[in-house]
């Protein structure tokens, strides 16, 4: 038996269990359900869901140093994240500006991840196809708007506070899961732990996660970071001193099907064998 995920409560717990990372499926949370951001052209409108990780995937830089950026550049279009996060190529990286450089040992000597396979390597083909293109809107320090179509994204600060971090920019709502502050601590896996064995990492002790919001400084090129119930600022060639990670979300189809029923850990499993449900959208 299955049914949409849009019949789920927020914060439910969704896992395709050849969707992985480290060899360890991904475990999802519903984020929202219907977003409708103002202004921002979200796929379907309100026909969408919206799913983010549950646990931090991997310690890894926002992008690395560059001829015009020592410290890596700020603007998440041109980010070495974002283009990992939508390849699923092992040769993933293409210079997006003059003089961009790769995540490379050299460049990123902490987390070096140019040879690491683009994140959607480890999707199965069922989930690939089934994540919608989702037209990101994105703020320079400017405070200038663009847009990117992306895959998989980072969340904005305006996505997770609805602007009461900075209240500049875009007037992007919140996403309902926020409502419980407990969702932004932020714990790494198993397989985190275990491939970063020198960072000090505790499956109890949570850790830093990057937005695409920069700092409102044109002059300092950093990037806004979430832990805990506090907003911070990194550099986005990462510092020494701290672990931060990529938080993904992305949106699926309000008829993507699951499980009925959640198993004994509580996770909805993705139905691949069965086509989507139609389905009436609910107030939440």
């Amino acid at each position: 038996m299955s049914k949409a995920i849009a019949s789920l409560p927020i914060g439910a717990r969704v896992m395709d269990p050849d969707t992985t990372h480290f060899g360890a499926p991904i475990v999802w949370l519903v984020a929202d359900i219907g977003y409708v951001g103002e202004l921002h052209p979200y796929p379907d409108n309100n026909n969408s869901v919206t799913l983010i990780s549950e646990k931090n995937l991997r310690i890894m830089s926002y992008d690395a140093p560059e001829n015009n950026y020592p410290d890596g550049n700020s603007l998440y279009k041109d980010s070495n994240i974002r283009q990992w996060l939508n390849s699923d190529k092992n040769d993933w990286f293409v210079a997006q500006t003059p003089g961009d450089k790769p995540p490379s040992s050299q460049n990123a000597p902490k987390c070096p991840y140019d040879k690491v396979a683009g994140f959607l390597s480890g999707f199965s083909t069922n989930m690939k196809e089934a994540i919608l293109t989702t037209t990101v809107d994105s703020i320079n320090p400017n405070l200038a708007e663009y847009y990117t179509d992306d895959k998989v994204y980072l969340m904005s600060t305006y996505e997770i506070d609805g602007g009461k971090i900075y209240e500049k920019g875009n007037k992007l709502k919140a996403y309902k899961i926020f409502k419980d502050y407990k969702v932004r601590d932020f714990m790494p896996t198993e397989e985190v732990i275990s491939n970063f064995p020198d960072l000090g990492l505790d499956v109890n002790k949570y850790t830093m996660w990057w937005t695409r919001s920069p700092h409102f400084n044109p002059n300092v090129q950093t990037v806004c970071t979430i832990s805990q119930n506090y907003t911070t600022t990194m550099r986005p060639n990462l510092t020494y001193s701290m672990v931060i990670g990529p938080r993904p979300a992305f949106n699926v189809a309000r008829g993507f099907l699951v499980s009925n029923e959640p198993d004994e850990n509580g996770i909805y499993t993705v139905v691949w064998d069965a086509p989507y449900l139609p389905f009436t959208l609910r107030p939440v």
